[in-house]
């Protein structure tokens, strides 16, 4: 009897735990992504806002599962006249997908990673 009214909880719990574990995973795995973006950016001679190589190299990071989506929507600024503080930006946003916690209401969670680095081709 105990363990009918136990078991429930505690499976809840475990579910839990394996979805913010994923969760943890998306957000460093879209953090990589972006850094990785950004690190392509910077030696880029002829960068562009919203460059194609950019958003290619950051969704080659990406896997596409079901669980996040929409962090096709990249972004990235193009550099000026190459002055002092020149930063290329490039931002990674999407919506990660609960698994186990849309028992308990928690639907999606909308994640924005952005990372900016010194134009290197300024030096």
């Amino acid at each position: 009897m105990e363990f009918a009214v136990i078991f429930p909880i505690l499976l809840l719990i475990l579910m839990a735990i394996a979805d913010l574990s994923l969760l943890y995973l998306t957000v460093n795995t879209v953090e990589h992504a972006s850094r990785e973006g950004a690190r392509m950016a910077v030696k880029l001679e002829d960068l562009t806002t919203n460059d194609t190589r950019v958003l290619d190299q950051v969704n080659a990071l990406i896997p596409d599962t079901g669980q996040y989506t929409g962090f096709t929507s990249i972004t990235n600024t193009a550099v000026g006249n190459c002055s002092t503080t020149d930063q290329v930006t490039v931002t990674v946003s999407g919506t990660y997908n609960f698994v186990a916690l849309n028992i308990i209401g928690f639907t999606q969670i909308n994640l924005s990673f952005p990372t900016e680095m010194r134009y290197e081709l300024c030096e």
